[in-house]
Formats: C-alpha cells, structure tokens, sequence
C-alpha cells in the first residue's frame, strides 16, 4: 500500500497472525487457456490487494490487480489456476467512489506497491478489516470486530520507505525461478550468461518484478518481467537521490545483480550490505543493525508504532517480558523499563548480537 500503519488489539490477544496470499497458494494447471474478455462486479479485496469477482459461466472466481471493490470492469482472462481465473484489468466501467490517481507513474506494472488507487482511508478500513477477519477465521475468535481498533494513519503516505532492493532481470533461460534471488543460484546463472550475456542485464531494467506474470508461450513457463525503476514513490528522499547514482554504478560494472539502498537518520544512504548501520527511534534511543538486516522499514510511525507496543505490554500488568521474534531487540528494549525480568528470542544470530549491544 502507501502507508504502513499500526492496529490496536485488546491485551489478551497476545500476537500477530501473518496474513497469506491466497492468490498463489494454488498450483498452476491448465496455464493456456483461450483468451476471452468479460464484464465482472468486483466483490472485495484479496489480502494481496487484488479484485475478486464471481463469473457465472464458468462458476468461477475471478482476480484482477487494479480492480476495487464495487466496481464493474472489463477484463481479459489470461490464466486459468486450479480454483479461479487471473484477469488483467482493461476498463473500468463503473468506478468506485474510492478509486484515485496513483501518485507513481509505475503503479498497474511495478509489483512494489497494490493500493496506490484506494483513497488512504479505505486503505485503512480494509487493513482493519483483514486483521478481523484473520482473528476470527485462524483463532476463532467471534467478537474479532469489537476487539480490534480503528487503524493509526501513518505520517507520510508517500516517501515513508527506508529500504529499497531493485534488482536486474533474471536471464530467460531460468523462467519460472523468478522469486528466487539466493546468492548461490545467482552465481550459477551469471556463470551461465558469460561475461558479455551479464553485462547485457545489467543495461536492461532495474527494478522490480511485474505484478503480473507474463506466459511464454509453452506449458509451464510463466514469467515476470523487471520493471525499470528510475525513482520510487514510497521511498524516502535520500533514496530516491542516491538512486541514479548505484544505477549507473551496476551499468558501469556490470554488477551487482540485486542493489541495496537502506537510508537512516544516523548513518545516511548505505549501498553496502554488510555495514553496520544505526536509527533513532525518538522517546527510546539509538538502535544498530546491520543494513541488510531487518528493522521497520517507515521510521515516520516508529514512535507511535513503538509507543502503542509499550503500552499494552504495561497494561497487561505482568512483571516479565518475552518478545519471541525480538529482531535487534526493539520492542523489548523499550518494554524494559517498566518490567522486572525481559527475555528476547531470535533465530538469526547477527540480529541477537545487535540486541545485545543496544541493550547495553
């Protein structure tokens, strides 16, 4: 979306259900079908920002990126998958009062970003109503709508983004691997390509992937082009300054594959993905990580974020604290002062010795 936002949860609700994509949980069947155009009342919202309609003949499901909810649309079907049709979006017939002009030029191709054209309040509406719906789907919980508050609006809808990743277009001969950028299967393939095939994607487009897979014209193949991506609309200013400079180093050098641009208050724009770089969350101190590692990536809505967190950990009334996904100790550094003994759990080694230092 535009924003990042936070919600508010009653105290006995104590964790956070990660939302699944249901438009690719299913396996690809029948990829060819023969394309047809057809007319669609969109019903609601996919947790992945698509359009969903029902189509009468077949008695399918219908996804289509860029279509909202109440709205009638012309769409191509292109993909038949093993429980709906994916569409591509031709013309809106009868618009939704809540459809607006995408601040990115990108936005319908780039696959950053799926809800530049909802109105930011709906935005927030339909986040609240996710989490809802999760609630009362994955934990049974019925009085769901009564628990969870109205959604907090980020700061800045726009320009918020403190991490960007683009990258360059994965070579043709490896379709269908187009989500993978493991280091080791972009070795191979840049063995593969020669010298002079990697220096030619690294002239093509950087970016990121198309939201909508592209068919290549045999059975399996389904492929997602780069989009090139001079400047981004959800990243901060220093990003978006520093960008045509780290593109024309990868044209120059043929390299890297996938670029980093990780901005912070402290340490400024940093390419390179081993250094160590810091934030201040005002109210709670500095934190260090390392800048390919994780931290919340909208340092606008950190403090309230952070604050909403604290707060509910105080209002439960315990004396110990357990964050079991503790990162580089954020939320637990901040809960401490007001608790007796506080525990952070973490799976990935660099990010609890980072917690150690900033809890220091």
């Amino acid at each position: 979306g535009s924003g990042t936002e936070c919600a508010s949860f009653i105290d006995h609700v104590p964790f956070i259900i990660m939302l699944r994509s249901v438009g690719r949980m299913f396996a690809s069947i029948h990829p060819e079908i023969e394309t047809s155009t057809v007319r669609v009342r969109i019903n609601r919202l996919t947790p992945e920002g698509h359009g969903l309609g029902r189509l009468n003949s077949p008695r399918r499901t219908v996804l289509v990126f860029g279509a909202l909810p109440g709205e009638l649309v012309e769409v191509e079907l292109f993909r038949r998958l093993h429980r709906h049709f994916q569409g591509r979006l031709l013309r809106v017939l009868k618009p939704s009062d809540s459809r607006v002009t995408p601040k990115c030029e990108l936005f319908g191709r780039c696959g950053g970003c799926q809800l530049q054209h909802l109105a930011y309040d709906e935005q927030l509406r339909w986040k609240r109503q996710l989490v809802e719906a999760e609630l009362s789907r994955v934990a049974g919980i019925d009085t769901a709508r009564a628990l969870v508050s109205d959604m907090e609006p980020s700061p800045k809808q726009y320009n918020y983004r403190n991490k960007i990743s683009p990258h360059l277009q994965m070579p043709a001969r490896n379709a269908g691997k187009e989500n993978s950028m493991e280091s080791s299967w972009v070795q191979r393939a840049k063995k593969r390509a020669g010298p002079g095939g990697w220096k030619q994607l690294a002239d093509g487009p950087i970016g990121y992937l198309e939201e909508v897979a592209q068919n290549q014209g045999n059975n399996s193949a389904w492929w997602k082009h780069v989009v090139d991506m001079p400047s981004c609309a959800v990243a901060v200013d220093g990003i978006n300054f520093a960008l045509p400079a780290a593109r024309s180093h990868v044209r120059k050098n043929g390299g890297p594959f996938k670029l980093l641009l990780r901005c912070t208050s402290r340490s400024g724009v940093v390419h390179d993905r081993q250094a160590i770089v810091s934030e201040i969350v005002p109210g709670y101190g500095e934190f260090s990580f390392r800048a390919s590692g994780f931290f919340q990536t909208n340092s606008s809505i950190l403090p309230a974020l952070v604050g909403h967190v604290v707060q509910a950990a105080r209002d439960a009334g315990a004396t110990s604290l357990v964050d079991a996904y503790c990162g580089v100790g954020l939320f637990a550094i901040a809960c401490s002062p007001h608790f007796e003994h506080v525990r952070g759990i973490e799976l990935n080694s660099d990010a609890v010795d980072f917690a150690r230092i900033n809890a220091k």
